[in-house]
């Protein structure tokens, strides 16, 4: 136990996994064992030590530290539906706790219920300090997510009216309008917040998807180029900036983004498609098949394989 306290996971660990061959019984030695076990990342052994304190310990869910580290260790271990039931055993014994609340609506959204994820949400709005940005940014993701984006939007400029020191919040509006295809009102979202913050790469970057689905394309490429110039290594950015040349026609420049996208992330599917048509598309069909080929070679088990080869014997073809 002194090693846990000192930091000493690993070695405490092993001291504890001994103890617990020693004496199974012994509740504590599963509950500190899983605590070291926790600490080293090591989900799935701290879930079953867990599993065993609770086996031995009547009462253990009425202890609300045991059930947070039970429920951070089962969604840490990928263990989403039963991290969820913990949760929410934690939520009816500490109804006032805003951050049980508020982690609860994350798994309800992470388990795609947003019917449960909602009240969770209001009662996290409702428990926390007036305009609490973690809570209202929550409440308006879920009903951003459910579709009612006039709510969504009421919190959101209740939460900007209360902090107008946060330009992030205008960003993370812009964000919710984006992928409810308000590509408009995202764009004017995103220009209010990079008049703040003017070298933000993710604005730039989300500012230009905004505009190239309205059609702007030559303005959506000069915030790449702006992001390209504030950071020469983001991904994101070259790689939208390929796509949108290409829509523009501009194959030559989109070919030099996209081959520099498959060069630093070979695993990235879609950037090696893309390369591959705009090659198609410059008349270099054997080096588009080629391109293809070096994929199914790296990755020959992938789930696309089939597709892929299919679209490679029709490189060719779709010159003619």
């Amino acid at each position: 136990l002194a090693r846990l306290a000192q930091g000493r996971y690993a070695s405490a660990r092993d001291d504890l996994q001994a103890g617990v061959r020693g004496d199974p019984r012994r509740a504590l030695l599963w509950y500190n064992l899983a605590v070291a076990h926790a600490n080293l990342e090591q989900d799935a052994p701290a879930v079953e030590a867990l599993q065993r304190y609770r086996e031995l310990v009547a009462d253990a869910d009425a202890d609300p530290t045991f059930l947070n580290l039970y429920a951070m260790v089962l969604e840490n271990s990928g263990q989403l539906a039963e991290a969820r039931a913990v949760r929410e055993a934690l939520c009816a014994l500490r109804p006032d706790d805003l951050t049980a609340w508020l982690e609860l609506t994350a798994l309800c959204v992470a388990t795609e219920d947003l019917d449960a994820a909602l009240p969770a949400a209001k009662r996290a709005w409702a428990l926390g300090p007036k305009n609490d940005v973690r809570a209202g940014v929550l409440l308006a993701e879920v009903l951003a997510q459910r579709g009612e984006l006039l709510e969504c939007v009421d919190v959101m400029s209740e939460l900007m009216l209360a902090h107008p020191e946060n330009p992030k919040l205008r960003a993370i509006l812009a964000e919710f309008l984006y992928r409810a295809k308000h590509y408009a009102l995202a764009e004017t979202m995103l220009d209010r917040y990079l008049e703040r913050v003017p070298d933000d790469v993710q604005g730039l970057t989300r500012r230009a998807g905004a505009r190239a689905e309205q059609g702007k394309l030559k303005e959506a490429v000069l915030d790449l180029d702006r992001a390209l110039e504030l950071a020469p290594a983001d991904l994101t950015s070259r790689y939208n900036r390929g796509l949108i040349l290409m829509r523009a026609g501009r194959l030559t420049l989109a070919l030099g983004d996209l081959a520099q996208v498959v060069a630093a992330s070979p695993a990235d599917l879609n950037a090696r498609l893309f390369y591959a048509q705009t090659l198609n598309l410059l008349g270099r069909p054997h080096e588009a098949r080629a391109t293809v080929d070096a994929f199914l070679r790296a990755y020959p088990e992938h789930p696309q394989a089939p597709e892929l080869r299919a679209l490679n014997a029709g490189f060719p073809r779709l010159l003619r």
